[in-house]
């Protein structure tokens, strides 16, 4: 008698740091997340480095990162400039037939879409911009801070010191 066990992989593909905190949140649910794009020192532990074909291979979803790509090609800003990166074209043909691609601003004119897959962009979801918009606003909040501090800090150095 055989068992059905649904797959929990999850393809994450390249992206920055916020790549990285969604790699440990599917971590953390139980998703057994394949990462390509993103060095191996940078990601949690229990996170698996794959190629790209290893990481689309049986994936039920792929996460792309916000944008999902760059000059045609995936966005990996972490990795070396010189590193190679996919273009959109490949991850249609590497991708599992009827399988989630979820990304951010996915370009419709790019021919990917014509592909047979699911697509979902979080980027115009409303509940994606709400849940955004806070931790946005307060990283660049802190951001603004923390250098006007720096900067206040500079200028009573400046003044004492004449």
């Amino acid at each position: 008698m055989g068992c059905d066990v649904m797959t929990r992989k999850i393809a994450v593909l390249g992206g920055d740091r916020r790549m990285i905190a969604a790699t440990a949140f599917l971590l953390k649910r139980g998703y057994e997340p394949f990462v390509f794009g993103i060095p191996a020192p940078l990601l949690p532990p229990g996170a698996k480095v794959a190629e790209l074909p290893a990481a689309l291979s049986d994936a039920v979803a792929a996460l792309l990162p916000l944008p999902a790509f760059k000059e045609g090609e995936l966005f990996c800003p972490l990795l070396p400039p010189e590193t190679r990166k996919p273009k959109i074209s490949e991850l249609g043909l590497l991708f599992p037939s009827g399988a989630l691609l979820a990304g951010g601003m996915l370009p419709e004119s790019s021919g990917l879409f014509a592909t047979n897959h699911t697509f979902f962009d979080y980027a115009k979801d409303d509940v994606f911009q709400e849940k955004n918009a806070t931790p946005t606003a307060e990283g660049d909040a802190a951001a603004v801070l923390w250098h006007g501090t720096q900067t206040e800090t500079e200028e009573k150095r400046n003044a004492c010191a004449t």
